[in-house]
């Protein structure tokens, strides 16, 4: 079977009909308007089981190798299109109940989870808990300062390394007509 396949057990009893519902619990309130479906929001999080095993987390640097060189503190946040996204129902229903500055602690029910599909750290029907810090929140129309300037950084780290691959080059060059 592969990860992430529908499993073909029945759900256990109640499932779906008597689970506890989405609890989105606010530690920090934040400031301005709700999170809308057509915002774009750039947010940090943990999730874990309900046993508290980590099955994800924002900060960890090893989950590419662009971030090997980062500490956890200068993890950049995950960046989430609200109406273009392919994450769980319930994480996105909890965003939408938060606004820019907020901390807030959401366990996500089976149904809203990954339901009855099999995951590598996620056994089916898993409650799903998650610590949310939406760090910004760019609202329908408004200039995406962030992504703005991460795609800045990208290119002037991209051109920093082609000019290091020309100094490189002609260094090789210059050594073979010597």
């Amino acid at each position: 079977m592969k990860y992430g396949q529908d499993v073909d057990t029945d759900p256990p009893e109640g499932y779906g009909l008597e689970e506890r519902p989405l609890d989105v619990k606010i530690t920090t309130e934040g400031e301005g308007p709700l999170i809308g479906d057509r915002d774009t929001v750039y947010v940090h999080y943990r999730g874990q089981l309900e046993s508290g095993l980590m099955f994800d987390f924002s900060r960890n640097n090893m989950r590419h190798s662009d971030f090997h060189k980062y500490t956890q503190d200068q993890m950049p946040p995950i960046r989430v299109v609200m109406h273009a996204n392919e994450l769980v129902p319930g994480f996105v229903q909890a965003l939408k109940q938060l606004k820019k500055g907020s901390i807030a602690d959401a366990i996500i029910p089976p149904s809203l989870g990954y339901g009855g599909k099999t995951l590598e750290k996620i056994p089916v029907y898993s409650y799903l808990e998650f610590k949310l810090e939406v760090i910004d929140v760019v609202h329908e129309g408004e200039f995406d300062e962030i992504a703005d300037r991460l795609f800045k950084e990208q290119m002037a780290e991209i051109e920093a390394k082609q000019k290091h691959q020309e100094m490189l080059d002609r260094r090789a060059n210059e050594e073979e007509f010597e």
